[in-house]
């Protein structure tokens, strides 16, 4: 574990409903981003497609987009759900890169859950 990486500022939280997207597929524009994004999903099932990697959420699992270029942003609907689902996502700043690519890890306890949601009500 590295000790001397610093997350030096919270930019913005926010919480995605399950209503808040329609549309089967939903693009978002290719751009730099300018922090690293933290994403909870509470609920739904999605395919991820955020340059050239694919991820596959689910309920508790934890999404990380890294800071930097952002080629293509997609995410669909699968399984077929009726909505994206419901998700926090938290910008953030480090004085280190975390990552070049985005992942996801499922959350090995309800906890993680809470203390989103502690980020969001702040």
């Amino acid at each position: 574990m590295r000790n001397d990486l610093i997350i030096y500022g919270i930019n913005r939280v926010i919480y995605v409903g399950k209503n808040e997207y329609n549309e089967k597929r939903t693009v978002f524009p290719s751009k730099e981003l300018s922090c690293h994004e933290l994403i909870y999903h509470f609920s739904g099932n999605t395919r991820v497609c955020f340059n050239q990697e694919e991820l596959y959420t689910s309920p508790n699992t934890i999404r990380f987009l890294p800071e930097g270029k952002c080629e293509r942003y997609t995410v669909d609907r699968v399984n077929g759900e009726k909505s994206i689902g419901e998700c926090i996502d938290i910008f953030f700043s480090s004085n280190l890169p975390l990552s070049e690519k985005a992942f996801l890890t499922k959350a090995k306890s309800e906890k993680i859950a809470t203390l989103f949601k502690k980020i969001f009500s702040v």
